[in-house]
């Protein structure tokens, strides 16, 4: 008997567009607190867009011309999972999409929206699928009328910002930055609910007081130097979603600091860390934004030439609003 040929579910993809996230610049440059280490001499960057230029014989979503984004690990399809799909991850433990031509999976791929650009659909894998994995894709999602707390104006906490309003949720915004706190008012947060970190340093309590009985969602990005407030900001039974890390390592608690498990304890909040989300979920965030293009478009800050890949880093280092993306195809 002649053998069985086994069937490609590979295709190889043009990458018009790829965006950045903090991870990628945590993982070029040694300093990603993840459990598994990336490989030496890893192309990086998770997040990218483009065109199908040709699919292997097993491939059935997906024809040549076809307009794809791509997804965070092949691994996670549905439901949760560990930090096992640190191991399967573009750009982490396998290379990433910073190039022009890729040769993926069908598994890491999905359809983008009719409308949507190749920049906007570079802006959703990791940033924007992990703001709507927080507050739909567990049992407490954002209601309308609720509060949500938003530290900072990266592109999670933009993406989770215009989740927000395109719900009816109320919300509250932290940033140093006076002119984004500003563009803030501009996309529909009221102008009493945008919070300067630096010239009120007790945040937490201008929280609480324009939210007496505590937010119920929290976006937590910054680690050890704004965990303990976000949960003093949160509604009892509120929901913390602890996304990133922007702080170095936590140094010892100094005498009479509260300390971490103690804010748990008495704020009664649920602190869960969140890693990205699945395939499955992906599928459900595009049709979101397929079903309301203008109100969830991702914002873009700047976007960079592909030989000026960089100088892409290095903004994003200086701290954007939104997204920063890098032109592969020019």
């Amino acid at each position: 008997m002649r053998p069985r040929r086994s069937r490609c579910s590979s295709q190889r993809v043009r990458i018009h567009s790829v965006s950045l996230n903090a991870r990628d610049l945590q993982i070029c440059s040694g300093t990603y607190p993840a459990p598994v280490l990336p490989p030496v001499g890893l192309v990086p960057c998770s997040d990218g867009a483009g065109e199908v230029l040709a699919v292997g014989s097993g491939v059935r979503e997906f024809s040549a011309g076809d307009r794809v984004v791509t997804h965070l690990s092949e691994a996670w399809q549905h439901g949760e999972l560990g930090n096992e799909m640190q191991e399967t991850a573009l750009g982490g433990g396998r290379d990433g999409v910073l190039r022009k031509v890729v040769v993926l999976n069908e598994q890491s791929l999905l359809p983008i929206p009719d409308g949507m650009s190749y920049a906007e659909a570079s802006c959703l894998p990791v940033a924007g699928l992990t703001a709507y994995h927080c507050l739909f894709g567990f049992e407490r999602t954002l209601q309308p009328g609720q509060t949500l707390l938003v530290e900072g104006t990266g592109g999670v906490s933009m993406a989770a910002l215009q989740l927000a309003l395109s719900v009816g949720a109320r919300p509250i915004v932290l940033s140093s930055s006076d002119d984004k706190l500003r563009k803030c008012v501009e996309l529909g947060v009221a102008e009493g609910d945008c919070i300067n970190y630096r010239s009120t340093p007790e945040w937490h309590t201008r929280v609480r007081e324009l939210a007496p009985r505590g937010v119920d969602h929290t976006i937590e990005i910054g680690g050890r130097d704004t965990i303990i407030k976000a949960i003093q900001s949160t509604a009892p039974y509120g929901s913390v979603w602890v996304v990133g890390y922007m702080s170095d390592y936590a140094e010892p608690t100094a005498p009479g600091e509260l300390d971490v498990a103690k804010a748990i304890l008495y704020s009664q909040a649920v602190v869960r860390g969140v890693l990205c989300g699945s395939r499955a979920l992906f599928r459900t965030y595009l049709a979101a934004h397929a079903a309301r293009p203008e109100a969830l478009r991702p914002l873009i800050e700047c976007s960079f030439p592909f030989a000026e890949a960089h100088a892409a880093f290095q903004h994003l280092r200086k701290g954007a609003m939104g997204k920063v993306v890098i032109r592969c195809s020019d």
